[in-house]
């Protein structure tokens, strides 16, 4: 990889997205940036709560920002920490998986909430279960990150005091918009 000399690519991108404060947009650097240097603080990154005002705003664009080189999985949200649990430890026991992505959110009126995705994203090092895998599990180092997206997502105190939050908040007809880029 040849670094580039300047940032005029992402700063291209940045000014195109439907922000809803510019701290948002700081917020998905600094992830993108967590993303890569994510070995070096096992268990101590954020969750990176991707909110936006509604569908089609960019949420999985700004997860594909803030993954860049690294392989992420998605995996399906339930409100229900047992078929959540099932599935990112199966998916988390590939050891090149650094980013866990909690995709496309259904709260409807409820809060957000998981004691799983707290526990794995501020453990060093965290024992993975499931009931779908035999044995006793296998522990695997917080080297990676959550990434969760949702439409006008609220999530619960837990999760949002362990967050580094992005909100999109597109305005007008989104059939209409056009990309400079």
């Amino acid at each position: 990889v040849t670094p580039k000399d300047n940032q005029d690519r992402i700063r291209a991108f940045l000014n195109i997205m439907a922000w809803k404060s510019e701290a948002d947009a700081t917020n998905s650097v600094a992830l993108a940036l967590t993303a890569l240097l994510r070995f070096r603080w096992p268990g101590a990154k954020p969750f990176g709560a991707i909110t936006a005002s509604k569908s089609h705003s960019g949420k999985d664009t700004i997860v594909d920002f803030i993954a860049g080189p690294t392989s992420k999985v998605e995996v399906s949200w339930s409100r229900s920490d047992w078929p959540l649990q099932n599935e990112s430890v199966s998916v988390l026991a590939d050891p090149n998986v650094g980013i866990l992505v909690l995709g496309n959110i259904r709260s409807g009126t409820n809060i957000i909430e998981s004691a799983f995705i707290e526990r794995i994203v501020t453990s060093p090092r965290s024992l993975m279960q499931s009931s779908k895998r035999q044995g006793n599990g296998y522990e695997r180092d917080g080297d990676f990150i959550v990434l969760a997206t949702a439409n006008n997502g609220r999530f619960s105190p837990d999760l949002a005091n362990r967050s580094c939050p992005v909100h999109l908040e597109q305005r007008g007809d989104i059939n209409k918009r056009e990309s400079p880029i």
